[in-house]
């Protein structure tokens, strides 16, 4: 399976309970996790992956 992509957007509407996509965020979250998505994210213009396996394949592609 492709990793997905995961935005601050996303991230904010999962912490706070608050935020109008909250919910939707935490189903996406559950579905994630039940179907082992492999998450991608930045820090500072760098991607993250979720494991060292993933990021070893992306720096082959």
């Amino acid at each position: 399976m492709k990793p997905v992509f995961l935005d601050t957007a996303y991230a904010k509407a999962l912490k706070s309970e608050k935020d109008d996509f909250h919910d939707r965020a935490l189903a996406l979250a559950d579905y994630l996790e039940e179907n082992q998505v492999p998450l991608v994210t930045t820090r500072n213009g760098q991607f993250l992956f979720q494991s060292d396996q993933e990021k070893s394949h992306a720096n082959r592609c």
